[in-house]
């Protein structure tokens, strides 16, 4: 195995593109303010006593030691009487200038540490529209740069005062407040009625929940925009549960909850990159070594995903395990998502997995040649295990030239690492940093209520499309990045009313476990319920907006010919609110849900 040497994790943690030599300067400065103050201040000290010693005052009397650094020490207070016309030594002379500038310069320093927190609550008067980080992990800290970097305002909200993460985010330019988010007093400090997004990262999942009920209690009786609210939850099982109660819950017109979680946005992200289901030349076989949280996220997205782009699942893909434990992971999963046994085929390899051990377990691993391995992902959470294992794979793999894919979730410097190699031994072998790839604010934007919104933003321009529509005649088709914010917020408002409207007809809202389900199939009388309800939510929210009513459409006097009841309106609008309504299983399959009838 070739050696590797790491950059050290505080250079990683500090190093940033942006940050120009100035700023540099500054943070070595920090580094070395105070042993530097210190050690001038015993020069100063030592200084004055030398030339007390020597000062000859009227009389002749000369004075002792003691006397002398006792004189010595009132300089610092400018406390020092020197007689007139006698002269004074050299080192008299730099002591009685040196001891009350080091006294002033350390005096305003305590002073701006004091008073450091108001005076970063003073910055907050005039902040508006910022976001809110709660909780300065390694999670708060990644979304505090990446904001940063955009040039958004951030005020972070940190508990422990002694957090090391805090200076950094400081020199980044971020306000911080030291308390508990859970505190209304703490989030109105921090501005929570005047932003625009809050992201609660704690390391404790009821925190995060207990951030955002206080943060919709505080927003009650808002004007303006919503208040976007992204709640982090570690636990898968609560994370399902929360997740099936989102669409529930009508969303707020002062607050929108997300939730997200980071090994279920890696998974995501990690398969968008890697997995193609559109190869129908190519059978795919997943091999994952190490059953953690994320690779069962894999496990369940791919199976989605699968399903999705296959009407009709003839082939199963085909997916390798090795974990000493995968029989039980795996059996346990298969209860939570029966979806898996109709689209997936398992092989275990329930074998140890040892660090001295492992050239011994990889090489004997039991793969089927016929089904070649598509896609390789390794996920533990110790990072160089990771990396040896990568290593060990690229020599069994090195004649089928395959992709190797490293999660790497304790320092994603080491991704950074695999990245900038040059080395061809090292081509096959990619590093995914966890956090650093997905604590990202784009990627939260990616709850569930979002997620939903730009995929019916992007199968309505799929549909324009094939009416022969282009984005010149129709700017709405832009990309979901370009869109303007009122036609994003229009998406939003339509997805967070398809829970509303299931509910009229007897119908929930689940994270998507079951084979089939996302064929969902509507009664005809229950469609045109919900055609209406959708109609009738289009006019409200136009009318929220000043539309009114025009024989012709114009944007500019925002006028609309559809804006009537239900029973006015042309067959062909009717037809478009039908299609929407019947397209609704699978928009709720593609953003991982199926519908369920709820029983009476």
């Amino acid at each position: 195995m070739p050696n590797i040497h790491l950059i050290p994790n505080d250079y990683i943690l500090r190093k940033h593109p942006d940050v120009s030599w100035q700023k540099w300067v500054q943070m070595v400065w920090n580094d070395i303010e105070w042993p530097i103050v210190i050690l001038l201040s015993l020069t100063s000290l030592t200084l004055g006593t030398i030339g007390f010693m020597q000062y000859q005052v009227p009389g002749g009397i000369q004075n002792s030691h003691w006397d002398s650094l006792y004189e010595s020490l009132q300089l610092f207070s400018l406390q020092g009487y020197f007689y007139p016309g006698l002269s004074i030594p050299v080192s008299l002379q730099i002591a009685r200038f040196l001891s009350p500038a080091l006294a002033a310069y350390t005096l305003v320093q305590a002073f701006m540490v004091v008073f450091k927190e108001q005076l970063e609550l003073f910055r907050l008067v005039r902040t508006t529209d910022h976001f809110i980080v709660c909780g300065l992990g390694q999670k708060g800290l990644l979304l505090t740069k990446d904001i940063r970097k955009v040039g958004q305002e951030v005020v972070v909200i940190e508990q422990d005062g002694n957090n090391p993460h805090l200076e950094i985010c400081r020199e980044l330019g971020a306000i911080v407040i030291i308390g508990n988010a859970r505190d209304s007093r703490v989030l109105l400090k921090a501005g929570a009625r005047q932003a625009k997004h809050l992201i609660a990262v704690c390391g404790n999942d009821a925190t995060n929940v207990e951030i955002a009920k206080q943060t919709e209690m505080l927003t009650q009786g808002k004007n303006g925009k919503s208040l976007a609210c992204a709640i982090h939850i570690a636990d898968p099982y609560l994370w399902t549960i929360l997740r099936e109660r989102e669409f529930a819950k009508e969303q707020t017109s002062t607050i929108r909850v997300e939730m997200f979680n980071v090994n279920d946005i890696g998974a995501r992200v990690l398969l968008d990159n890697t997995f193609d289901v559109y190869n129908t030349n190519q059978h795919p076989h997943l091999l994952i070594i190490g059953m953690g949280r994320l690779a069962e996220y894999l496990i369940i997205h791919a199976a989605r995903e699968w399903c999705v782009q296959n009407e009709k699942v003839e082939r199963r893909i085909k997916i390798t395990i090795v974990d000493p434990s995968a029989n039980d992971r795996l059996s346990n999963l298969k209860v939570r998502f029966p979806i898996l046994t109709q689209t997936c085929e398992f092989s275990l390899q329930e074998q140890s997995i040892n660090w001295p051990e492992l050239d011994e377990i990889i090489f004997p691993l039991d793969i089927d040649k016929q089904i070649p391995v598509t896609n390789t992902y390794i996920c533990f959470e110790d990072s160089n295990f990771g990396l040896h294992t990568g290593f060990t794979l690229l020599q069994y793999l090195e004649d089928q030239n395959k992709e190797l894919m490293i999660s790497l979730t304790e320092d994603s410097g080491l991704a950074a690492f695999l990245r900038e190699t040059k080395s061809p031994q090292f081509k096959n072998l990619t590093a995914f940093g966890l956090m650093e790839s997905t604590c990202k604010i784009g990627l939260l934007d990616d709850g569930t209520h979002e997620t939903l919104a730009k995929i019916i933003h992007e199968d309505y321009v799929r549909r324009e499309r094939q009416k022969g529509t282009d984005i010149k005649n129709n700017p709405s088709m832009a990309r979901w990045d370009e869109l303007s914010e009122e036609l994003k917020e229009s998406n939003r408002r339509q997805a967070d009313h398809i829970g509303i409207k299931l509910a009229a007809i007897g119908c929930g809202i689940k994270p998507w476990r079951e084979y089939g389900k996302e064929k969902f199939i509507f009664k005809p009388e229950q469609i045109f319920q919900m055609a209406k309800m959708e109609h009738e939510r289009w006019c409200e929210e136009k009318k929220r907006e000043d539309w009114k009513y025009g024989e012709k459409k114009d944007n500019i006097k925002k006028l609309h010919p559809d804006l009537v009841e239900w029973d006015n309106i042309a067959d062909i609008e009717k037809a478009k609110d039908v299609e929407t309504v019947k397209l609704i299983p699978g928009l709720l399959a593609r953003a991982g849900f199926q519908i369920y009838r709820i029983e009476k």
